[in-house]
């Protein structure tokens, strides 16, 4: 594993942490911030993936405004999860 992609996969895993410290619930200032740092990556290896489709199967689509839905779609697509 290249030294910027496990860089990439530690930064993802670590700051999902602060996602949820709401009761549970997703903070979107984090989710955005979270969103951002997943969309500025042009490729990502199967870590990456993994900590991606994990956050992303525990998010509440429901619960997000229309703006972080979205944005949480375009990652989807962007890496086929």
């Amino acid at each position: 594993m290249r030294s910027k992609e496990k860089r990439l996969y530690i930064e993802l895993a670590y700051s999902a942490i602060n996602l949820f410290l709401n009761d549970g619930k997703v903070d979107e200032t984090a989710f955005d911030k979270w969103l951002s740092l997943a969309l500025k990556e042009h490729e990502t290896d199967e870590n990456e993936k993994r900590v991606l489709v994990n956050l992303l199967n525990r998010i509440k689509a429901n619960e997000l405004s229309a703006p972080l839905r979205q944005k949480m779609q375009e990652v989807k697509e962007k890496y086929t999860l």
